[in-house]
């Protein structure tokens, strides 16, 4: 098992101010002039949506990772999730990672016309999101394919225990996944790297987000976990900053 502290530091931007295409366009290329390794975007009702933004940053971008930080994936049929994420991948090359999270803002739920639930139905959903983009994006027949053989490396947003106890009860192979706990900030909670359903070898890494503002935003990514896939040259730690 690799130990946490021999893994790459990442440096990436989550992205919530750009309005126009054009803000859009300049503050991801400004972020891959930096040497930012990867610039995410949020999921919020009022806000442009994630996906489209995402194939809008791959195309006015080279080589920084993409992703979301992260998705509401009570939004989202987990099937219809796959196709558009493994499309995404496609058009970027390769270079997107997901973060996936079960929702926490009752009035979007309201807005969008959708139940809120308790927190153990909405941890079921994002569990079985989990499972069925492994599914879909791991399968050789999956058309639209992925660009990432095995799909994007995922991250799992959350701060109850019973999301911090990843990997859930069933895993998604027959293969048990590697579980390290990793040190953390005052206030943060601990995390864990798990491997993907295809790795042949197990692999364990920190992911214990660094911010530079005390905004509550910024702090919820204290409790955020990667995913990766054991292979992935990507992985590693990644202190997020927030664009101000």
């Amino acid at each position: 098992m690799t130990s946490p502290h021999h893994r790459p530091l990442r440096f990436g931007v989550c992205l919530f101010t750009p309005a126009t295409r054009s803000e859009w366009v300049a503050r991801t290329r400004q972020a891959e002039s930096l040497g930012y390794h990867v610039v995410s975007v949020s999921d919020h009702l009022g806000m442009p949506a994630p996906m489209a933004t995402l194939a809008l940053i791959a195309e006015a971008t080279e080589r920084i990772r993409i992703g979301t930080l992260v998705l509401n994936t009570q939004f989202y049929n987990p099937t219809v999730l796959a196709r558009d994420i493994a499309t995404v991948d496609q058009y970027a090359g390769g270079r997107v990672e997901i973060g996936l999270g079960a929702g926490y803002d009752k009035a979007q739920f309201e807005t969008a016309g959708l139940p809120w639930s308790g927190p153990r139905e909405r941890v079921d959903h994002l569990e079985r999101t989990v499972k069925e983009l492994r599914r879909v994006l791991g399968a050789p027949e999956t058309r639209p394919r992925p660009a990432q053989p095995q799909g994007p490396p995922l991250l799992i947003a959350g701060r109850g225990r019973r999301v911090l106890s990843w990997p859930p009860s069933t895993p998604t192979s027959s293969a048990s996944p590697g579980r390290l706990p990793c040190p953390t900030a005052t206030g943060s909670a601990s995390a864990a790297w798990t491997r993907s359903p295809a790795a042949s070898t197990r692999s364990a890494a920190c992911s214990a987000p660094v911010c530079t503002t005390s905004s509550s935003t910024c702090r919820s990514t204290a409790s955020c976990r990667h995913l990766p896939r054991a292979t992935s040259p990507t992985s590693g730690a990644t202190a997020w900053t927030p664009d101000s």
